[in-house]
């Protein structure tokens, strides 16, 4: 999916491709860590890049945190 999603982002030059995989997927998930995000990023070109703002984050942090933002559970899809 990276491959494919990276290199549509080129032709289209679209300069960052999203990922919303959290930590908790990274047990299960070789590629939802932020080491394969840093080494997919140093294979790609410098027109695109991935990024995977939720990495880091548990998907009890994240639900926590929109809470605070005042974001609906029956608003979101996961």
């Amino acid at each position: 999916f990276a491959a494919h999603a990276t290199a549509f982002a080129e032709i289209h030059s679209i300069p960052n491709v999203f990922f919303g995989f959290n930590a908790d997927d990274a047990d299960n998930y070789w590629d939802c860590t932020p080491r394969f995000v840093d080494n997919m990023n140093a294979l790609l070109p410098e027109l695109v890049q991935i990024r995977a703002p939720f990495a880091a984050l548990s998907k009890a942090h994240i639900q926590a945190r929109a809470w605070q933002m005042g974001l609906r559970d029956d608003a979101t899809l996961s």
